[in-house]
């Protein structure tokens, strides 16, 4: 959908619009557009933005540790060690299960196409709608943004 859209069409989006949603919203993924329009540095520094966003200000810092909530870490990072892959995981848990353990697992045990079919497939009910769940989804799109598109 995006991806076939003129490059021109991302410089508003990133220089405007972009800056004001990171700032109002926790879980935008943001990484994809710096990338397409030239604008992230190798570190995953923006070389430019507007406004006052601390995330943009400092997403050279983001890590796979910002998608996990502190207070269950420890525990979460025991429970997912059973797992060799996403795929193990999905197959054999919860999706509201899988939606909050999924940042939590090592990262090479992502495979970015299984995630993205699995965010694909729960739209309907976690990113469509309001749920108690629903944090714990945007917080997966934006690990999928992360993993796609920030320098690893």
């Amino acid at each position: 959908m995006f991806s076939e859209l003129p490059i021109d069409t991302y410089y508003p989006i990133v220089q405007e619009v972009l800056p004001i949603i990171v700032k109002l919203n926790v879980y935008i993924p943001f990484f994809k557009y710096q990338k397409i329009t030239n604008n992230l540095n190798s570190d995953n520094s923006i070389k430019s933005h507007y406004g006052k966003s601390d995330t943009l200000r400092n997403c050279q810092n983001i890590s796979i540790d910002d998608y996990r909530v502190e207070s269950n870490r420890e525990r979460t990072l025991r429970i997912v060690k059973k797992f060799d892959n996403i795929l193990e995981m999905i197959n054999s848990e919860s999706v509201s299960h899988c939606i909050q353990w999924i940042p939590y697992l090592d990262q090479d045990k992502i495979d970015t196409k299984i995630l993205r079919e699995f965010l694909i497939n729960q739209w309907p009910k976690y990113g469509a709608q309001d749920t108690t769940y629903s944090s714990a989804y945007k917080k997966c799109i934006c690990l999928l943004d992360y993993l796609e598109n920030a320098n690893h």
